[in-house]
């Protein structure tokens, strides 16, 4: 296909970038080595996606805001333990642009994230874990006004632009030390 005499080959590199800082507590219910805990925190983060900045097809974008976390641990055994979490960044900011598409979907916006999270220890030793988790977000962002410029297909200004993006992520790890 061709939108005004460019081939529409949407293809564009991009570096996806997830920050995070933050501080949070644990509480145990119970002295037994399989007592559940819950773990709640608070942290500031910074999701980027860079594109080169001669991209003509996609732009620049960067949220960031605080978050809230729990995290939930239930032991299934003295060895294996199923976490269950959830995020959410009620108010984030978000930002576009940086590119050569000039990309404005609108005047202001108002944004906000909600994320699940599945996962599982394997406690060799008190020192020694096998982790996994299984995460899902999803970032809805309402962008107010005209968006400009013009879409390339419908040749028109959207406005009230709503855009969601939503990520999942599969993480492995090895947890050791005091």
């Amino acid at each position: 296909g061709q939108v005004r005499g460019r081939a529409m080959d949407f293809r564009v590199p991009m570096t996806h970038e997830w920050r995070s800082l933050g501080v949070s507590f644990r509480r145990f219910y119970g002295l037994e080595r399989i007592s559940p805990s819950l773990e709640m925190g608070l942290g500031y983060i910074e999701r980027k996606a860079t594109v080169p900045g001669d991209s003509a097809d996609r732009a620049r974008i960067k949220s960031s805001g605080f978050e809230l976390n729990l995290k939930s641990r239930f032991a299934e055994t003295p060895r294996y333990a199923w976490t269950f979490g959830l995020r959410f960044a009620p108010r984030i900011s978000h930002t576009e642009g940086g590119t050569a598409l000039k990309i404005k979907s609108g005047s202001r916006a108002e944004s906000n994230s909600l994320g699940f999270a599945v996962g599982g220890e394997t406690k060799f030793t008190r020192d020694n874990q096998i982790f996994w988790s299984l995460d899902y977000v999803l970032e809805k962002n309402q962008f107010y006004g005209k968006a400009s410029p013009k879409d390339p297909i419908s040749d028109v200004r959207p406005e009230n632009v709503n855009v969601a993006n939503s990520f999942v992520f599969f993480t492995f790890g090895y947890r050791f030390g005091n």
